[in-house]
């Protein structure tokens, strides 16, 4: 596999977690009651920060002259299924504040795999990685200091 195939595959596989997380952030949304408008409002922006770090990694994956993948993965089906399964507590009552705790931590785990991978390609690469992963590190802050008493 060549460098450029390497980090071609990474990042689309960066691309995979943030859909999943878009997916998982609009879930949210959706089941965040009306009245909680600020914490719908955060889950709208993480909404955001996904779809533009999308944006960044498809430009650079073009940038490398590879191809944009549009596929669901084995590991972005179990990621999704296990998000089912861990946004129900015992009653089958949603658990958003864990659901989407988890949610970052999965990305974050993404995102730190990734940079492993990375660090023997072009820093421009590994840059705007660990550029995103700050992001997200801040992101999930604020996530995790959420109330747990929502929707």
């Amino acid at each position: 596999m060549t460098g450029q195939t390497n980090a071609a595959d990474i990042l689309n596989d960066l691309i995979t977690i943030n859909k999943d997380r878009i997916v998982g952030y609009k879930e949210a949304i959706h089941d965040t009651k009306e009245d909680k408008e600020k914490i719908r409002r955060l889950f709208k922006k993480m909404v955001k920060q996904s779809e533009l770090f999308l944006d960044e990694l498809t430009e650079k994956i073009r940038e490398l002259g590879a191809k944009v993948t549009d596929k669901t993965t084995t590991s972005g089906l179990i990621y999704n299924t296990w998000m089912d399964i861990a946004y129900a507590d015992a009653d089958g009552k949603p658990e958003i504040s864990h659901f989407c705790d988890q949610i970052e931590d999965m990305t974050l785990l993404a995102y730190q795999s990734a940079l492993e991978k990375t660090k023997d390609l072009d820093k421009s690469i590994s840059d705007l990685i660990l550029r995103q992963k700050q992001d997200l590190m801040i992101s999930s802050d604020e996530i995790k200091n959420l109330p747990g008493d929502y929707p």
